[in-house]
């Protein structure tokens, strides 16, 4: 081993002390909870990544499967997640997190925010600039050179994110089809509506991300005991052909399932032939189909359903 090299490991092994003490790692329970850091990894990622079974959260984090499963099977028995088969492939045993999960994951994220928080506090602008970039840098150099290329990730939406769906949907719908302010006045109330009130056993919004960057919405309400409505699906031109679409209306098909409910219902305009021909895949049907002048121009309002 040469000079140079050893003084490398030397380094490294020593920002790896200091990094793992500074934002507590190595205490047994993460942020002073009864959770480790393995554990509240894995309702991490169940909490921001969908159709995943035990064998693919302990591929990802690359431990023993016996582990995962182990923890997994606690997990189900104080009522943090459930078992579900897969519709299109029953081999595959999906987790998903409950109510009390998705909770437990809302307050874990809030504590490490709260953490990491404490140590950006005495950090300048230029500061932190320097030290995210220094990050960025660190991973990009110590990632393998093989790394296949960023995941989609879907996950629930969080502050900040529907303020970004109305300003896509507005942007892009002027560039592609000519909507004006109508339309972005529907998607400015669909999105406060649900801001404003929303029950979160019923009713969900998604994001899609890539690549650590916003690239889809979609949104299931409740509109009646029975029916829940999808609302606002957008995929960003960046990330088509990434399946994107077709993921985010996967998850609120699942979720409606979930919640008992036996109809969902959409509503489009004929334009958004990409997105119909998505809905028709999964055996949405027309409902209405009624010409239209909204948005500035001549168009057709189509409403579909689906039996679940």
């Amino acid at each position: 081993m040469s000079v140079d090299t050893e003084s490398d490991i030397q380094v490294l092994r020593h920002f790896s002390r200091f990094y793992t003490h500074k934002v507590g790692l190595l205490k047994r329970k993460l942020y002073g909870t009864e959770y480790s850091l393995s554990e509240a990894r894995v309702i991490y990622e169940l909490a921001n990544n969908t159709h995943l079974t035990a064998s693919d959260i302990a591929s990802t984090l690359d431990v023993d499967p016996a582990y995962i499963s182990r923890m997994v099977g606690r997990f189900e028995k104080t009522g943090l997640l459930t078992r579900i088969k897969c519709a299109e492939d029953a081999r595959r045993t999906l987790l998903h997190l409950t109510d009390k999960g998705t909770s437990l994951a809302e307050y874990l994220a809030d504590l490490a925010g709260r953490e990491m928080e404490i140590l950006l506090k005495p950090l300048g602008s230029e500061e932190r600039l320097e030290l995210r970039q220094a990050f960025q840098k660190i991973e990009k150099l110590l990632s393998p050179k093989a790394a296949t290329k960023a995941p989609l990730i879907i996950r629930q939406h969080r502050s900040g994110d529907l303020g970004w769906v109305v300003e896509r949907h507005a942007t892009l719908y002027r560039a592609e089809f000519g909507y004006g302010e109508s339309f972005e006045a529907l998607v400015t109330q669909i999105a406060a509506d649900f801001l404003t009130d929303h029950d979160k056993s019923c009713e969900r919004c998604w994001i899609a991300e890539h690549d650590g960057k916003r690239v889809g919405s979609i949104m299931l309400v409740r509109e009646d005991e029975r029916t829940s409505r999808i609302r606002i699906l957008l995929v960003d031109p960046t990330a088509r052909g990434l399946g994107a679409g077709r993921h985010l209306v996967q998850e609120a098909i699942h979720f409606a399932r979930d919640c008992g409910y036996s109809k969902i219902v959409l509503w489009t305009t004929s334009e958004q032939t990409a997105a119909i021909k998505l809905y028709e895949s999964f055996g949405f049907a027309v409902a209405t189909d009624e010409p239209s002048k909204e948005f500035g121009g001549d168009v057709r309002n189509i409403t579909y359903q689906m039996e679940l």
